[in-house]
């Protein structure tokens, strides 16, 4: 096999293997995301190509105004480690850096533990944003809410712009459009008081942008987006910053179940991140945040000899989700299970040594504490 990568423009039928791959590995792509997003940047994806296969890719879709958003970066398994990952990846900044002018801003969603390699391009961390699942429900809005779609445009885009870097109008009749979806409005006095958009997945529903003045305004586009995808699973991603998001995922019944850390190359955007209740998408999930052998894989590239494997996503911080079930005889069975799984499979075989091991205890009781950090040192 050849040394030699060939990095170029992408062609639209690639971006579909991208989004396959991606849907292989475990992403919940949306089923219209590959197309709204060319139709709006076809300049913005870069394909990586070796002895004439498609070996990875990713988006550097450019927005007016000098900012950009990179994301969708996918290598192959079999082609990881070996610095290709790497070179895409700088080659995919400068190539939306010279796209964008002197002064631009770039933005991305990383996975945590691959700040140090972004932050080797120049990105400057700004804040979490984090994934929250759970089971759509029939419901009837508290107030007045609208078809976002029924509302003059020019309206709808004042609000998204208000919210976002930068203006994107092709992008937004694209969104609100796309099949299988529902997008709702409150409106106010002088404009829109916010929006939001549910649509279709290879799993389930994600929700996204939504965008409220205030807590009550969230609520009531967030139960009829809901309606929506009553019985299905669906997915909110939400900035850690805007308290009110959080306690409207947790008033849910949402549960975490993944994050990633948003940070920008450039002037960071002042945006109201208090009425920022669910980001529209973001895309870049590494496999290493699931799989052994990519997670290693991530540690080499980022110069990473070992890591301490702390519990901050499904059960939260130190076994919390745990804590907070009423059963506590199924609560100490979900501990006692997660340790055997850290212990006996995530940092055992070739991760021993490197995925040091943290593990949790029942918070709600002494002796029961004590008993597992025996069982556990066993």
């Amino acid at each position: 096999m050849s040394d030699e990568l060939i990095i170029r423009a992408m062609r639209r039928p690639e971006l579909d293997s991208l989004v396959e791959w991606a849907a292989g590995e475990g992403w919940i792509p949306g089923l219209h995301d590959a197309e709204i997003f060319w139709a709006c940047d076809p300049a913005g994806f870069i394909a990586a190509e070796r002895d004439g296969e498609l070996i990875g890719g990713g988006s550097i879709v450019a927005y007016p105004g000098g900012f950009g958003f990179m994301g969708f970066f996918i290598v192959r398994p079999e082609h990881r480690s070996q610095g290709l990952g790497r070179r895409l990846w700088f080659h995919r900044r400068d190539r939306l850096l010279a796209r964008l002018g002197e002064g631009a801003t770039i933005g991305m969603d990383g996975v945590f533990a691959m700040q140090p390699f972004y932050a080797e391009g120049g990105f400057v961390f700004s804040h979490r944003d984090l994934r929250f699942e759970g089971v759509g429900a029939r419901g009837t809005p508290a107030g007045a809410v609208v078809d976002a779609r029924t509302v003059p445009f020019d309206t709808l885009l004042a609000c998204d712009s208000a919210h976002f870097p930068a203006p994107r109008a092709d992008f937004l009749r694209a969104w609100i459009t796309q099949a299988g979806s529902r997008a709702l409005a409150v409106p106010g006095s002088a404009g829109l008081r916010g929006f939001g958009v549910i649509r279709p997945c290879r799993q389930g529903y994600k929700i996204g942008p939504l965008f409220a003045a205030d807590a009550e305004v969230a609520e009531m586009l967030f139960t009829g987006l809901a309606d929506h995808a009553a019985g299905e699973p669906i997915y909110l991603d939400v900035p850690e910053p805007n308290a009110d998001a959080m306690a409207l995922a947790t008033r849910h019944g949402m549960r975490e179940v993944f994050g990633c850390a948003r940070m920008y190359l450039g002037p960071p955007p002042t945006l109201p991140h208090q009425q920022i209740f669910g980001v529209t998408t973001f895309d870049e999930i590494r496999p290493g945040c699931w799989k052994q052998k990519e997670r290693l894989a991530d540690m080499d590239a980022n110069h990473i000899e070992a890591s301490i494997c702390f519990p901050n996503t499904l059960p939260r911080f130190c076994g919390q989700t745990f804590m907070e079930r009423e059963d506590k005889k199924l609560a100490l069975a979900c501990v006692e299970a997660y340790n055997d799984w850290m212990i006996d499979e995530w940092c055992a075989g070739d991760g021993r040594g490197r995925l040091i091991p943290l593990t949790i205890v029942p918070l709600w009781d002494v002796d029961l504490a004590v008993r597992e950090i025996h069982r556990c040192a066993k």
